[in-house]
């Protein structure tokens, strides 16, 4: 049995309720080497081979599904034409007992210092200009929660897909209402910036 396989057992032998998962889930992985992360509306699952993560909800604990809100978030990024900054998400298993688990882009921190030391280089052999502070400044003033929104990542959103792509992503952030895209909700990928989490925070 893989360890996908074991972690889809073990959700059809739980509940669906936060407080059946909680403790059981963290023994588990402890006992079959995965690596396991709770957040404050969801559980993150994950091998360190795999370059995928699988995340579950927080049922009972949270009042949304914030996976499923963020599946339709992603939805409504294409619409908008801004997807290309979000890490996919998508279903791939339902329990016996009603548990969703969800299969998303794995993104590893420890990329960051890489990314910063080798940005500048990167953005000089693609001929990308520097951003002005000024226009960081007005879409951080009119984003939805844009306050908390990273400066140097915004510049860097900027500088790759320009102010067109940006005046979407404003508009796409205020209908969806996501906000919490905090520093630790955005990152970079293959020297691109993304948004690994995209759910906002609605309780």
């Amino acid at each position: 049995m893989t360890k996908i396989e074991m972690i889809y057992q073990f959700f059809d032998n739980v509940e669906k309720d936060d407080r059946s998962i909680r403790n059981a889930l963290q023994e588990f992985c402890a006992k079959n080497e995965l690596q396991y992360n709770n957040g404050e509306t969801r559980y993150a699952i994950w091998d360190k081979s795999w370059n995928f993560v699988l995340k579950v909800p927080r049922y009972s604990y949270v009042e949304h599904d914030y996976c499923a809100l963020e599946v339709e978030h992603y939805k409504s990024a294409i619409e908008y034409g801004v997807a290309r900054i979000c890490l996919p998400i998508e279903p791939i298993y339902t329990s016996h007992t009603g548990i969703v688990i969800y299969k998303q882009t794995r993104y590893n921190f420890d990329c960051r210092k890489a990314y910063c030391n080798g940005y500048n280089e990167y953005l000089e052999r693609k001929n990308i200009p520097n951003s002005s502070r000024g226009i960081r400044q007005k879409v951080q003033d009119t984003c939805y929660d844009g306050g908390r929104i990273n400066d140097e990542w915004l510049a860097r959103v900027i500088q790759l897909y320009g102010k067109k792509f940006v005046k979407s992503m404003v508009k796409w952030i205020a209908v969806n209402s996501i906000n919490d895209l905090h520093g630790c909700n955005t990152g970079y990928l293959n020297n691109k910036p993304i948004i690994l989490d995209y759910a906002g925070y609605q309780e």
